[in-house]
């Protein structure tokens, strides 16, 4: 963790989830900074992973399926943003990533809003729909258990005519009985509920059911 703290006090953020608001690195254009929303302290029986780590969990779930995916492929896993450590900022404490860029180099755009804005491109559709059929086959390769499946948090990175879908939030199980991390078949029928879902929501916007 740096030992500096980084000012975020005057800076807006480029993106926001349910858990974290999103910052551009000051120091660095290639990576961004998630720092973490309030919460209000849970009551009663909690998980240990909750007793442990608290908010944070969210962070260590985002870590372990990274490794997950190195030790599974010996190297790094195009549909995941590559983790860079922990820092403290003004507004708390931040996880910092990998920025992942769009076609035009900016911030690449979440995958809901993308197909929202074809505007009856089928072509693109079909474009969108195989690279989410290689990021699930990838990602199942990987070992990556992905609990939080939504059209929200993939991005679109790369080239349009090629694009790449990351995952940037929602990586990782919380069970009490980690049965994901102990069976290969329950892995498999968890990773295929999540495509089945991934899937329905992504053809609910394909332009030709607006025909």
């Amino acid at each position: 963790m740096s030992h500096s703290i980084i000012d975020l006090s005057q800076a807006s953020p480029v993106g926001s989830g349910r858990e974290h608001l999103v910052y551009q690195d000051p120091h660095d254009p290639q990576r961004l900074i998630k720092v973490l929303r309030p919460q209000a302290k849970r009551q009663g029986l909690q998980r240990p992973s909750i007793r442990r780590y608290g908010p944070l969990r969210v962070w260590h779930l985002d870590i372990s399926e990274y490794l997950t995916a190195l030790n599974h492929l010996g190297r790094h896993c195009e549909h995941l943003a590559r983790p860079y450590g922990f820092c403290e900022t003004s507004e708390g404490l931040g996880f910092i990533v990998e920025r992942i860029a769009g076609a035009d180099g900016g911030l690449a755009p979440m995958l809901r809003t993308v197909v929202n804005q074809l505007d009856g491109d089928q072509a693109t559709f079909d474009v969108l729909w195989k690279a989410g059929l290689a990021l699930f086959d990838n990602l199942h390769a990987a070992g990556v258990a992905w609990k939080g499946m939504s059209l929200n948090n993939v991005v679109v990175a790369g080239k349009k005519e090629t694009p790449t879908l990351v995952v940037i939030d929602g990586l990782g199980e919380t069970p009490m009985i980690p049965l994901v991390q102990m069976s290969d078949r329950v892995f498999t029928l968890q990773h295929n509920r999540q495509k089945k879902r991934f899937f329905a929501q992504l053809e609910a916007r394909s332009p030709s059911q607006a025909i």
